[in-house]
């Protein structure tokens, strides 16, 4: 008998399992026909001239059909094709589910298996085909707009199975977050205050955290970390010291901004002042026209001011101060009239505390 296998197409791939076997068979004395699989691995009796239709197996297909005629005459027909319909399993490798601070991220989808062909949607919009490289398929986008994105991934294997991937959710921001200090902050200075008030602006859609430093000279004293964008905090309890603060505002795509740093002097201690050396002996009797008065001060950080004040029996007669950081000052009061003088001397430091002496009594008595 003249036989042939005319589908499927001999080594040829295809995706479905159900496949029928189409044969010609051409013989007017037909006896019997048969078959046989590489799977089943038995003959099998078929109705001659019709088609085979069966359950194939994943991989490799081996199918011959036998026919034979009345006379004892036997022929065959083989063919082999082959079965893949499992999808191939994709891999994002790129863009992660993250935030990115460039406009451009690459698109990099690879698969389990051997792939012809795949493309993209980006944000829902029409697929665009991507470049193999190797066993890994790319494609480089020019610019994106700030914001968030969704993409999915589509590929197919040779066998024309199609797969696609989850939905991608990733982020591109090139903005750096505007971060400043507002109302009421402390604003830089020298206080008389054991305490810091901060509060921040920050201007960020894609906000991921805040960190507000507090150094003073010997390094980090204190600092607040907060990933919610509320940046009120008081510092307090804070000892005499020079303090340092600056804040920083990052975004998720790591993009980072700074505050400018401001300078604090805090000292809450008022300054020593005391009469030294040479200065007059309170409630002396004197016939010299002249009141000498020398005076040491003290300060955790700086002396502003020292000033020295003569009193009359009218009132203040006359003054002398010092603008500077000086531990001493001397002053020598000359041609005075007779009379009785009082005299005191006040320092100020340069955060507001001050401190005086006690008062002298001197009188001056020429007759």
């Amino acid at each position: 008998p003249k036989i042939n296998i005319v589908f499927p197409v001999n080594n040829s791939l295809y995706n479905l399992y159900n496949l029928d076997v189409n044969y010609t068979l051409d013989d007017a004395n037909l006896d019997s026909c048969w078959w046989f699989d590489n799977a089943g691995g038995v003959n099998t009796s078929v109705t001659c001239k019709n088609n085979l239709t069966g359950a194939w197996v994943a991989g490799i297909n081996k199918v011959i059909i036998y026919a034979n005629d009345t006379a004892g005459n036997t022929n065959s027909s083989s063919i082999t094709f082959y079965i893949d319909a499992v999808a191939p399993v994709l891999t994002i490798v790129s863009p992660l589910n993250t935030s990115y601070n460039i406009n451009n991220p690459n698109f990099n989808v690879t698969a389990n298996e051997n792939i012809t062909f795949c493309n993209f949607s980006l944000d829902g919009l029409a697929n665009q085909s991507m470049l193999k490289v190797n066993d890994s398929y790319f494609y480089n986008i020019s610019v994106m707009i700030n914001g968030q994105h969704n993409i999915i991934y589509s590929c197919n294997d040779s066998a024309n199975n199609w797969a696609s991937s989850s939905q991608r959710y990733f982020i591109t921001d090139i903005v750096f977050p505007v971060i400043e200090f507002i109302s009421p902050s402390l604003g830089g200075g020298n206080y008389s205050r054991a305490s810091i008030e901060v509060n921040l602006s920050i201007s960020e859609l894609n906000f991921a955290n805040v960190t507000i430093n507090l150094h003073n000279r010997t390094g980090l004293y204190n600092t607040s970390f907060s990933t919610v964008n509320i940046s009120y905090i008081n510092f307090t309890n804070l000892p005499n010291e020079i303090y340092y603060l600056n804040a920083t505002a990052i975004d998720f795509a790591g993009n980072a901004n700074n505050t400018q740093t401001i300078l604090y002097m805090l000292d809450t201690f008022n300054p020593q002042i005391n009469f030294s050396i040479n200065t007059q002996t309170n409630y002396t009797h004197q016939k010299a026209t002249s009141i000498s008065v020398n005076v040491s001060s003290l300060d955790n950080f700086e002396i502003n001011t020292i000033t020295i004040n003569l009193y009359n029996s009218t009132g203040l007669f006359n003054s002398s101060y010092v603008r500077a950081n000086l531990t001493s000052y001397y002053i020598n009061f000359t041609s005075l009239p007779d009379e009785v003088y009082k005299f005191n001397a006040t320092a100020n430091d340069t955060t507001g505390n001050k401190n005086n002496t006690i008062t002298y009594s001197i009188w001056v008595d020429t007759t």
